[in-house]
């Protein structure tokens, strides 16, 4: 008799190259990056074409540096400076600090740009994997990719704001609850919960995942409490710096016109100012589209509770993000929020294969992309 073959494991490597060659290396990187690539020369070509004369005397970098990006880069500089600004409070810490570690190798504006690209790359695969785990054929997968690169409001995956960065996080959080990995879950959440404030929804909508996956909870599944730390996390730095742990309430509403109100007041306000049709374009971005972002993630929300590709937890996050974006007195950033909202794209990538659906969907959704990008790149307000 011959002797037994064993066959060794492949290393790091030999799997690194069978990625590379894999539909989801082209998919989430490859696409992503090229998709990246053209946003950054659209941007160029805006300001150019339509920018002034102030806009176009920026280099190819500093159209990226305006609206939240600035404070951003400020607390990477000098932290929560109690006699400096203190609308710089009302923003989280985990993006300047990773900039602020970036910025030892690059300028800090290219490395908050880096950190962008990074995560929105590492979105795009978590993405791509979701929609596999949840039954999705290999162009569902793509297509949720392409729907979260070319999101009306993906500009903002380009710019270092906490979109891409927070995006990643959530993604890979539930990811990370799919495997039974708990500790992992709880970490990422607890880093989406330092990102932005939405993070904290995380932890009733895990809760409910790995309820359903093993129809109880058990002790092993306690580090998902970690996400309860971010905000936390974020009083103790107002406490340090201003010497009050609320004080961000303050700031935000009387700085960002954010304070918590009933949600049929909020969305009844909001309907008053898409009623009074004035046609210009104030009130294009401040009511209308903000009222269709609410139309979109209510929709979404319904898909969560009734396809057979989603989950109980994707319904909770999805509907606990309604409610909470519906509790702001000043909701104009709403279209730009849903790109945290992760459902979307996977609501999105099932009726996108058909082409009477998807052509229309791609067309409609990269000229609004493309008329928002040059809004945004020549310094007008675009969410």
């Amino acid at each position: 008799m011959g002797a037994a073959v064993t066959t060794r494991p492949a290393g790091p490597g030999a799997r690194l190259a069978a990625w590379i060659r894999s539909r989801e290396f082209f998919d989430a990187v490859v696409l992503t990056t090229l998709i990246r690539a053209c946003l950054l020369v659209a941007a160029a070509i805006a300001v150019t074409i339509l920018g002034d004369e102030r806009a176009r005397a920026r280099d190819f970098l500093q159209i990226w540096n305006a609206w939240d990006t600035p404070h951003y880069l400020a607390i990477a500089s000098g932290g929560y400076d109690p006699a400096g600004d203190p609308a710089l409070v009302a923003f989280f810490p985990l993006l300047p600090m990773l900039i602020r570690a970036g910025s030892a190798v690059l300028p800090p504006l290219a490395a908050g740009l880096l950190i962008s690209y990074l995560a929105t790359v590492a979105a795009a695969i978590g993405l791509h994997r979701l929609a596999r785990l949840d039954g999705g054929s290999a162009g569902i997968a793509r297509n949720a990719v392409l729907a979260m690169n070319l999101s009306p409001t993906s500009f903002a995956l380009v710019a270092p704001y906490t979109e891409p960065l927070f995006l990643a996080l959530v993604i890979w959080a539930f990811v990370a609850a799919r495997r039974d990995d708990w500790l992992g879950t709880g970490m990422l959440g607890l880093l989406a919960a330092v990102t932005r404030l939405q993070g904290v929804l995380l932890l009733p909508s895990l809760a409910v995942e790995a309820f359903a996956r093993h129809r109880r909870l058990r002790w092993g599944m306690a580090p998902l409490l970690l996400v309860a730390a971010g905000p936390l996390i974020y009083l103790g730095i107002n406490w340090l710096a201003y010497g009050d742990p609320f004080f961000f309430v303050g700031v935000q509403e009387s700085i960002f016109f954010h304070r918590a109100a009933p949600p049929w007041d909020v969305l009844a306000n909001l309907w008053r100012g898409v009623a009074t049709v004035r046609w210009d374009q104030e009130w294009a971005l401040v009511y209308v589209a903000p009222a269709i972002a609410f139309v979109v993630l209510a929709a979404v929300f319904g898909w969560t509770l009734v396809s057979r590709r989603s989950r109980t937890s994707y319904a909770v996050y999805t509907g606990l993000t309604l409610l909470s974006l519906a509790m702001l007195t000043w909701p104009i950033s709403t279209p730009r929020y849903l790109l945290g909202v992760f459902p979307l794209f996977l609501a999105i990538a099932g009726p996108a294969r058909r082409p009477e659906i998807g052509i229309p969907l791609l067309v409609g959704s990269v000229v609004l992309l493309l008329a928002f990008l040059a809004q945004f790149s020549i310094g007008g307000w675009a969410f």
